[in-house]
């Protein structure tokens, strides 16, 4: 169990800024004096309510004229302009005519002063807001995954990891000589970085370094490489079998097995073995980049690149933030995807990630298909061809994947989500079970000479 090391940096945090304490001090003054003034401005309006209360009596009197008689001269002149029960009732007329009137300009009244005290108490809260929330400013945000705090406040329950600047990245390590991790190690060395290929098995290390012989004469013989640039993409390529032969790398890319276990082990070990501020990177397409940042000491400089199959034509590279994931490794390793040519697409850490999450359930689903007697897997791959504009079907891709990396996906999301839609089709378990992990082992869905 490793113990994260933190420190409490409030102290550099001014000092990165240029601020020191007096400067905080300041800061805190100008919001006082800026609440002050907006309590001031929000009881200007008070002394226009203030004389409301004394007009209340005024329509109570004309009402109550309305309740007593009103005696009318005796004689009455003759003729009556108007006829005697009209000429009765038109005192009271006039009477509630004022009444109704004076009760509507005061309403009117009372409205506007109540819309002059609402819109200045608005007025107070959205300023009150600003200066509090001046520390949610994405000025903000970035200095604190940086490690640092807002000046004007403090958090001593959570203090800041220590800060470490990113080396430049001229040598990356990728461990697995696998599929991808001859792919990556290929693309890494046509972009003019020098590569430290490892892997416990030499014979796949030779494996991995013909296969990037070939790629790159292919590339040649395509002319999107002279055959200078091939010898020397080649040359930058070191394969080694210990991995205590990885400490000069800038970049570790991890490729080996879909296995929470087995990239746990080799982040353990990257760990004591590369410099502190080297970043550790993870081609997984479906574990968590959180849970693998936690076996680290440097959680902060943790992340996931996840490339696509094949390495050297696809051109997107997932690249996930970890929970720890700090602002700088994730603009280094940005930078980095875009130096070897690829397109890269922010994701945040779920299982399964965005690509696996889609294309995984769609794989399972077409082995069902094939399971259930539905179709052939000819067929199945025929409808997605034809009728989807797929380039190949789901059950050649899982094929070209390879089914062992499928169930090891379907099994990291049926548990990363609980969803029993990721349950792995039981024909996919026994076909893995028998060895027939599709191109690679030379049958799947298919037969390969």
């Amino acid at each position: 169990m490793h113990h994260h090391r933190c420190t409490r940096l409030h102290t550099e945090a001014l000092a990165c800024t240029g601020a020191g304490p007096s400067t905080e001090i300041v800061i805190l003054s100008e919001a006082q004096r800026s609440r002050r003034t907006c309590i001031l401005l929000l009881l200007l309006p008070l002394p226009l309510l203030l004389p409301l209360p004394l007009l209340l009596p005024l329509p109570l009197l004309l009402l109550l004229l309305l309740l007593l008689p009103l005696p009318l001269p005796l004689p009455l002149p003759l003729p009556l302009p108007l006829p005697l029960p009209l000429l009765l009732l038109l005192p009271y007329a006039f009477a509630f005519a004022f009444a109704f009137a004076f009760a509507f300009a005061f309403a009117f009244a009372f409205a506007f002063a109540f819309a002059v005290a609402v819109a200045f108490a608005v007025a107070f809260v959205v300023a009150f807001a600003s200066e509090v929330g001046a520390g949610f400013s994405p000025d903000t945000l970035s200095r604190q995954q940086k490690g640092l705090q807002p000046l004007g406040l403090s958090s001593s329950n959570t203090p800041p990891a220590k800060l470490r600047p990113m080396p430049p990245i001229q040598t990356i390590a990728v461990l697995g000589a696998g599929t991808m991790g001859n792919g990556i190690a290929h693309v890494a060395a046509r972009s003019g970085l020098h590569v430290l290929l490892y892997d416990i098995d030499q014979p796949a290390l030779d494996r991995a370094l013909a296969t990037i012989h070939k790629n790159l004469v292919r590339e040649v013989a395509k002319e999107k490489l002279t055959q200078q640039q091939a010898d020397e993409a080649h040359s930058r390529i070191a394969p080694h079998t210990n991995i205590s032969h990885l400490a000069a790398a800038d970049l570790a890319i991890e490729a080996a097995t879909e296995r929470l276990e087995i990239k746990s082990a080799l982040f353990r070990n990257l760990d004591h073995i590369l410099r502190p501020e080297v970043i550790l990177a993870t081609n997984t397409s479906s574990i968590s980049i959180t849970k693998l940042a936690a076996q680290t000491r440097r959680p902060t400089q943790v992340i996931g690149m996840h490339f696509f199959n094949p390495v050297p034509v696809m051109q997107l590279v997932e690249i996930i933030r970890g929970l720890q994931t700090s602002q700088p490794t994730f603009d280094a390793v940005h930078a980095l995807a875009l130096q070897l040519g690829k397109t890269p697409v922010e994701v945040n850490d779920a299982a399964g990630f965005v690509s696996n999450r889609v294309l995984m359930p769609l794989i399972n689903e077409a082995i069902y298909a094939v399971m259930e007697g539905v179709a052939t897997p000819e067929a199945v791959d025929k409808v997605f061809q034809l009728g989807m504009a797929h380039p190949m079907g789901p059950l050649t891709l899982a094929d070209f994947i390879g089914l062992d990396v499928c169930l090891d996906i379907m099994r990291v999301l049926e548990q990363g989500i609980g969803d029993p839609k990721y349950r792995p089709c039981p024909l996919l378990i026994r076909m893995v079970d028998a060895g027939w992990l599709g191109r690679k082992s030379g049958r799947g869905f298919y037969t390969y000479a």
